[in-house]
């Protein structure tokens, strides 16, 4: 990744980060208090979170100037994840770096199918940015020097001039979708580029915390692979159409498992996402794809409670992290909504870091 770590390096410093992210785990917002949140307004939100570990994040310049009481808790939750695993980040040393740097890069990849998909928007407005995700590799700022392109030509070719791998990966997603002008395909090219650079910043490394980073990539592609599947299950894609939708190297879902099964409990059935097929449930694409998604982020949750001398508290940390910002969005998305707070509720993802 950025940083020039060899497996002849200093192999870890887990022990001293996972003492670090372990005392950290106390200060997540409980199950109590989120439904107690749910209850409130916006700004008893704000109010919670100035009590808390985002305070320094909600009083800086770059939040208060917002005028929206949802943007500000937008941008705090953002900045706020950031702000977090920059101190990961920082305090990482040899193989804990690489991998971390490799668990963080999901941002990239995020920001980067932003990107794509707002390339081919007709409602496009360069001067209207998004927030990004800033806690990969690549900075906000480069993601806002790309935005500004006028067209899919100028896109790939600011794309050429990322000083990081990760602008090749890009750039070759964008000639994709110039040539053939399917997103899906893009994004798909774009995921395989992404997914291959990580695999192989992780072959110098053969330990139990390498495994775990490859299978965390691998169920990302699972991840994927399951939406494709799912969509030709709904009628959208064909089966020759979903078979080359598909991206080697899932954890659980193998390519001829995705093939040949025709409903979900054996799409599933004794794998990693069991949990998905729930008894009773109607079969909904859209909300067995959320499901995918948080089967994930509850797995990756699971990790802060195991292996205290590996990696796996780490991913732990990362995958709590991203879960208290979901759940808080949610909890700012329905205020703003007026939902009441059952529905609220419901839409939340409740995993204690020590229950």
């Amino acid at each position: 990744m950025a940083r020039k770590t060899t497996s002849s390096d200093s192999p870890e410093n887990y022990a001293y980060i996972n003492a670090r992210l372990r005392s950290r785990g106390a200060r997540f917002f409980s199950s109590e208090e989120l439904r107690r949140l749910a209850d409130g307004v916006l700004e008893d939100l704000e109010v919670a979170l100035l009590d808390g570990r985002y305070a320094e994040v909600l009083r800086s310049r770059l939040v208060t100037s917002e005028r929206s009481a949802f943007r500000r808790v937008e941008k705090t939750l953002s900045l706020g994840t950031a702000q977090s695993f920059d101190v990961l980040r920082r305090r990482a040393e040899g193989e804990t770096a690489v991998l971390v740097d490799i668990l963080l890069a999901r941002a990239d990849f995020q920001n980067a199918r932003l990107m794509l998909r707002s390339m081919t928007s007709p409602h496009r407005s360069p001067k209207e940015m998004p927030f990004w995700a800033s806690f990969g590799v690549l900075s906000p700022a480069l993601f806002g020097e790309l935005w500004e392109s006028q067209d899919l030509q100028e896109f790939a070719s600011r794309c050429r001039g990322v000083p990081h791998p990760f602008g090749g990966v890009l750039w070759e997603a964008s000639q994709d979708l110039m040539r053939h002008g399917s997103l899906p395909r893009a994004e798909r090219h774009l995921l395989l580029g992404y997914l291959e650079f990580l695999r192989r910043a992780l072959d110098p490394w053969k330990s139990s915390g390498a495994d775990r980073v490859r299978e965390y990539l691998g169920r990302l592609a699972d991840v994927w692979n399951s939406g494709i599947w799912l969509r030709e299950r709904a009628g959208y894609l064909s089966a020759s159409e979903s078979a080359q939708a598909y991206v080697p190297g899932g954890a659980c879902l193998s390519l001829d498992r995705l093939r040949r099964s025709s409903t979900l409990e054996a799409l599933v059935s004794h794998t990693c996402w069991r949990d998905v097929a729930r008894r009773g449930a109607p079969f909904s694409p859209h909300r067995t794809q959320q499901r995918f998604a948080e089967s994930f982020l509850r797995w990756q949750a699971s990790l802060f409670r195991k292996d205290l001398l590996g990696i796996d508290v780490g991913i732990g940390f990362i995958g709590l992290q991203l879960l208290e910002e979901q759940n808080l969005n949610r909890v700012a998305v329905g205020m703003a909504l007026g939902l009441p707070s059952r529905r609220i509720q419901e839409t939340l993802l409740f995993m204690e870091p020590d229950a």
